[in-house]
């Protein structure tokens, strides 16, 4: 890569970081349109990154959605959650716990440091071997998204727009 295209990646990467966290962070209270603009643009940026490394990047994301009103992006698969189990082993988005003897998946603050601590909860999966059956202890719909998916599929929708 040429200096220039290397700056580049690590402008990318910061953007891609920004827009993750503030997602993570803030979709509860965004609009359903500004939190599929801002996954499209993350899939875009990815699209562009693994354009200029060669690489096959992608950024999968858990999303919460009890049919109604509530939706949110509860974290993005492998990332640090800021909590850890009993043992205090740090546990990442998409990790699996075992909740008072059920399999449980851990999302941004699902469930809560002070669940994990008072039930005794340990990391039983790894995220890279997580099993979207595992949200199914919670009350909500829990799915598995990607940023790369999203952004392919409003270039499609928007060609058909077209036609």
């Amino acid at each position: 890569m040429t200096p220039a295209e290397e700056k580049r990646v690590r402008e990318l990467t910061e953007e891609i970081a920004e827009l993750k966290k503030h997602l993570t962070l803030k979709s509860a209270a965004m609009t359903n349109r500004d939190t599929s603009d801002e996954l499209e643009k993350i899939g875009e940026l990815l699209s562009e990154k693994n354009a200029l490394t060669g690489l096959d990047e992608d950024a999968a994301y858990l999303y919460l959605d009890d049919g109604e009103w509530f939706r949110e992006v509860k974290g993005f698969v492998g990332e640090d959650s800021g909590m850890h189990d009993c043992m205090g082993t740090a546990l990442k988005i998409g990790d699996t716990v075992s909740l008072n003897g059920y399999p449980r998946l851990v999302m941004q603050d699902m469930p809560s440091q002070k669940t994990l601590l008072e039930c005794g909860c340990k990391k039983i999966k790894d995220c890279s071997e997580m099993d979207i059956q595992d949200a199914f202890s919670c009350a909500f719909t829990v799915s598995l998204h990607s940023c790369l998916e999203d952004y392919e599929n409003s270039l499609a929708h928007g060609m058909e727009m077209r036609l």
